[in-house]
């Protein structure tokens, strides 16, 4: 294999890495919304039992990373689920809250969400840049 055929070979697999990340991250967010809504609906309770919802969705993060580290696929993809449902119920109450007191600073913070990551992921699918060595410090961020 010509040195140009295998960088080409490695590009099409970080793309298709990439285009996966990209999967996950939509369902995940769709996730997400179907909690912030069903979130709407319980606004009353979840404003009471927020700690405990805050502390579940924790714990659901821990134990994905500890089924996906221990070969458990398909069971860490039911706990990346249920964690994506849960941080909306978790966020649902502050934007409720965010949306009666200043309707823009969602929808601000909403845009200006979606353009950062639109940007990083062009610059990684136009430069073919590995975020591989960034996972640990973007976990920690999490």
């Amino acid at each position: 294999m010509l040195p140009h055929e295998a960088l080409q070979s490695q590009v099409q697999v970080e793309r298709s890495l990439l285009s996966r990340v990209l999967g996950w991250l939509a369902v995940s967010l769709v996730l997400t919304t179907v909690g912030v809504y069903l979130s709407g609906s319980y606004a009353d309770q979840l404003v009471r039992l927020w700690w405990l919802v805050a502390l579940a969705a924790f714990g659901l993060l821990i134990a994905t990373q500890f089924a996906e580290r221990s070969g458990r696929h398909p069971l860490a993809i039911g706990l990346f689920a249920a964690f994506a449902v849960t941080e909306g119920l978790f966020i649902g109450p502050l934007v409720l809250a965010y949306l009666q007191a200043q309707p823009d600073t969602v929808g601000n913070a909403l845009l200006g969400t979606v353009g950062i990551f639109f940007v990083a992921a062009s610059i990684v699918y136009m430069t073919s840049l590995n975020m591989a060595a960034w996972g640990k410090w973007l976990f920690g961020a999490l």
